[in-house]
């Protein structure tokens, strides 16, 4: 069974799904991959006079904690968002096939905040970490990349109209 599929998984697809629907209220087509294990999280298009015009793969994910404690913008402003380097190397292969962007946006759910990176544009660091493995816990061993938080576009998801 993947994480994704256990009760606690599916609160944080909710949430994944949550930034696909904005992205959608913005005029974007979205487009989710249909295996749950797939490389790429989503394909993201905008209609034209031409038709649909392929303009980025994301990976989208939503953060609560970091395995620890829970966390917040100001927690990445600090210290950077940790991520799998396989995951940014398959993002970035897919993108550069399709001659698209590649983008990690990352749902913070205390904040209801979201962070964007344009990772066909920016750097970041690697190292070998131990990091949770899943939002259902245990750890594992793997490179990972601190994506800066200089580098990252901020979005509040609060509903237009609700004061925030």
């Amino acid at each position: 069974m993947l994480d994704c599929e256990t009760q606690r998984g599916s609160i944080f697809i909710d949430h994944q799904r949550s930034v696909q629907q904005w992205l959608e209220s913005r005029g974007n087509i979205v487009v989710e991959f249909p295996m749950k294990n797939s490389d790429l999280d989503v394909l993201i298009g905008k209609k034209t006079d031409q038709g649909i015009v392929l303009s980025g793969v994301a990976e989208i994910k939503a953060r609560e904690s970091n395995g620890i404690k829970a966390i917040g913008v100001d927690y990445i402003r600090r210290n950077g968002y940790m991520i799998s380097i396989a995951k940014i190397n398959n993002g970035l292969l897919y993108a550069s096939l399709m001659g698209v962007p590649f983008f990690v946006m990352v749902k913070m759910i205390n904040d209801n905040k979201l962070l964007v990176w344009d990772l066909s544009k920016t750097g970041y660091k690697t190292s070998k970490t131990s990091t949770s493995k899943s939002c259902n816990g245990g750890t594992v061993d793997d490179w990972t990349a601190i994506l800066p938080f200089k580098n990252a576009n901020v979005y509040d998801l609060n509903p237009i109209g609700s004061g925030q």
